[in-house]
């Protein structure tokens, strides 16, 4: 069974649930110049995710429409954001939001970007609304052209039609870039992200409490570019625990792409 979208087997607690899942996502950002100092903001996305093991295709369509102004070495953007999403390849929810960030250099080695999003997420078929709002912060240190360091700290906030899913999340993630020889470049990461739910569960007679455990590492290669795109493979693990025994999960995951980010 699927259980807030991740699966479950309610059964012998000595029996592992285990299953693979094959995830695919591409995204296409546009910046066609206004006037001096002023660009657009075009951007569509997709993403998929099938489950092998019961057979369900999902996935995802949109976008974000907005303008960035560029001032120096400092930039602010805003724009309006759209996704619609599919379950078992039937219409699901739509989510419309809006969303504004802000990047600028704090010294000539650190540098600090920010976004604040704010969405509702309406579903197909039912009065159920979701009110979501997060602030997400980066801080990237560039101690030299072959090393780097970045913290990204995020609160988010969920109101919901569902009172058991109305939450606050507080993460950090911290990682590091190092450029190798011969075009390798490797990213690592660590993360960590509390939940925090308002409601009590009367099924488990608790207040459900989420922590999550993340770890990653991406190789990327820019000597094998094509059209300004380089392949890279990623691992990530993370180790979800919960008060709520049947939230306890591990997963890992592998990919595969290409990309213009090293």
């Amino acid at each position: 069974m699927l259980i807030g979208g991740v699966p479950f087997t309610l059964n012998d607690d000595r029996l592992a649930a285990r299953g693979i899942n094959l995830n695919a996502f591409a995204s296409v950002t546009y910046t066609p110049k206004i006037i001096d100092g002023l660009y657009g903001h075009v951007q569509l996305s997709a993403s998929g995710n099938y489950l092998t093991n019961q057979k369900i295709l999902n996935y995802n369509l949109g976008g974000e429409l907005g303008l960035t102004l560029k001032q120096n070495a400092n930039k602010f953007s805003a724009g309006i954001a759209y996704n619609k999403q599919y379950f078992d390849k039937q219409a699901y929810s739509n989510k419309l939001g809006t969303w504004a960030t802000v990047a600028m250099p704090l010294s000539d080695k650190l540098y600090w970007s920010g976004r604040v999003s704010a969405s509702k997420t309406f579903y197909t078929g039912t009065a159920n609304r979701d009110l979501d709002f997060s602030i997400k912060q980066n801080f990237s240190y560039q101690h030299s052209v072959a090393l780097g360091f970045n913290a990204a700290p995020v609160i988010e906030l969920k109101k919901s039609f569902n009172k058991l899913k109305t939450n606050t999340k507080l993460g950090l993630t911290i990682g590091s870039r190092h450029t190798l020889g011969a075009g390798f470049t490797i990213n690592t990461s660590l993360g960590s992200k509390l939940a925090l739910y308002k409601h009590h569960n009367n099924v488990f007679a608790k207040t459900r409490k989420d922590l999550s455990l993340t770890a990653g590492i991406k190789a990327t290669n820019s000597q094998l570019k094509l059209f300004n795109f380089a392949p890279y493979i990623e691992y990530k693990y993370e180790k979800h625990k919960s008060n709520i025994q049947i939230y306890n999960y591990q997963n890992h995951s592998f990919s595969v792409g290409i990309t213009t980010r090293f």
